[in-house]
């Protein structure tokens, strides 16, 4: 062969390699931003959703209605709009229901409520009523809610102000932050 086929073959190599190089180094940037971008992406999403949780023994923890959901597999999270939740406890009688206009569930059992959150009892004798603030986290598990907003705390006759609110679903137990104001309204009896 003569330099000159040398060369022709060469540069036929050369040029088939470059080629590649672009084809197939393109391809692999697309996939890589392709996954960047799938990671901000949720995994998928549901629109006026209702699901219902059970716990070990197989009876019902919670059930849970979203306007929407969107739920991320990587950060093990799921951002829910308008959420409720209903919350049993181990009674199974009058379970509780929990409202905000936003919610991120992280992991399975730590919710993150957030603007106009209300938790009401559909315990009409019950002690507490409804309590109302701008954010609050709830552990589905255990049933214990904190907050350090300003809280109102509402029942039959009262209405309590505070600042921060720690109280357990199951056991029926609220303990209240900083005091700010209680107003009481007696009965009336006909």
């Amino acid at each position: 062969m003569s330099r000159i086929t040398l060369s022709i073959l060469f540069l036929f190599a050369l040029l088939a390699w470059l080629g590649g190089q672009i084809f197939f180094g393109d391809t692999q940037n697309e996939e890589t931003e392709q996954g960047q971008a799938s990671e901000n992406e949720p995994n998928y999403h549901a629109f006026a959703m209702h699901s219902v949780l059970f716990g070990k023994d197989g009876s019902i923890s919670h059930e849970v209605y979203a306007q929407k959901m969107a739920h991320f597999d990587h950060q093990r999270e799921t951002q829910f709009s308008q959420p409720r939740y209903v919350v049993y406890t181990s009674s199974r009688k009058n379970p509780w229901q929990i409202s905000a206009l936003e919610g991120i569930l992280n992991g399975e059992d730590s919710l993150s409520l957030n603007q106009g959150v209300m938790i009401q009892s559909t315990d009409d004798k019950g002690l507490v009523q409804t309590i109302q603030t701008s954010s609050m986290e709830v552990n589905l598990d255990s049933k214990e809610i904190v907050s350090q907003q300003a809280v109102v705390i509402s029942g039959a006759n009262y209405i309590i102000e505070s600042q921060g609110i720690r109280a357990n679903l199951e056991k029926n137990t609220f303990e209240i932050g900083q005091h700010v104001e209680t107003t009481f309204q007696p009965a009336i009896r006909n």
